[in-house]
């Protein structure tokens, strides 16, 4: 309806039919309910009790099950427990995932003057999961979470190559502002955060909605409230799965659905 109201308004324009004004809140119009993810791209609701097929997600660390709530992850114990994928000294890219965002957190305990920045997360407290999946550069993310008992943070991310170490994250700390993060190999940076702090509920699911536009406009919003908006063109090329990180709790995904470009 909308490409069609689009097409009768620019024929209009061009039979100089209609008054410009009146065009131009018409294409106000189609553009306020215009929705550019139009192809769907990932879609889960674990109703069918495993996640290992349709889709397949992977684990990378940690413990994750299907409960009738959706799917839940737990925290392992610590890196020196896990089996050492690689030879010599040279780190997992679990390890190095999860050790950028910890320098990232470990800065914002030091800023936020914490007296004892050695609380910072350790790698050894994370639970990730992922999902390989092309999306689009513009994407539109609608997940359901929840939260059974608080931890360090819980990072929703988007991510490019098989390493999964660069691309864009939300992560958010119990009872502090939550963030919005373009992250590399070579390290972290802070997008914008939102402008309060954002606190889960325990046994609560909560609606979140992140959106991309293609000129690299993002909005986050949760359970209907906006939490950020802000432009970033890091990331021009797509995307190559979506992915859950847990370090130190247990959250849950009761759904997700991403739509997107093609």
């Amino acid at each position: 309806m909308i490409d069609e109201l689009r097409r009768l308004t620019d024929d209009a324009d061009r039979a100089r039919a209609a008054d410009p004004v009146f065009l131009r809140d018409l294409r106000s119009l189609a553009a306020r309910y215009d929705n550019p993810w139009r192809q769907r791209l990932v879609e889960d609701d674990f109703r069918d009790g495993e996640f290992a097929a349709n889709p397949a997600w992977l684990v990378g660390t940690g413990e994750f099950f299907v409960s009738q709530s959706g799917l839940e992850s737990r925290t392992t114990a610590a890196v020196a427990a896990r089996p050492n994928s690689g030879s010599g000294n040279t780190p997992s890219t679990e390890d190095v995932v999860v050790g950028v965002i910890a320098n990232l957190l470990t800065r914002r305990l030091t800023d936020d003057r914490t007296p004892s920045p050695q609380t910072a997360p350790q790698p050894a407290s994370a639970a990730q999961i992922y999902l390989p999946a092309k999306i689009s550069n513009p994407f539109s993310i609608t997940a359901e979470i929840y939260q059974r008992t608080a931890g360090t943070s819980l990072e929703l991310l988007v991510y490019q190559g098989a390493g999964r170490s660069a691309g864009y994250s939300l992560l958010f700390e119990p009872g502090k502002k939550a963030l919005l993060i373009r992250r590399a190999s070579s390290g972290a940076a802070v997008v914008q955060e939102s402008a309060s702090a954002v606190t889960f509920t325990v046994n609560t699911i909560h609606a979140l909605e992140w959106t991309r536009n293609a000129d690299g406009f993002m909005t986050v919003r949760l359970d209907g409230n906006p939490v950020m908006e802000t432009l970033d063109r890091g990331f021009r090329h797509p995307f190559d799965g979506f992915s859950l990180i847990n370090r130190g709790g247990e959250y849950g995904l009761a759904s997700v659905r991403i739509d997107g470009t093609s």
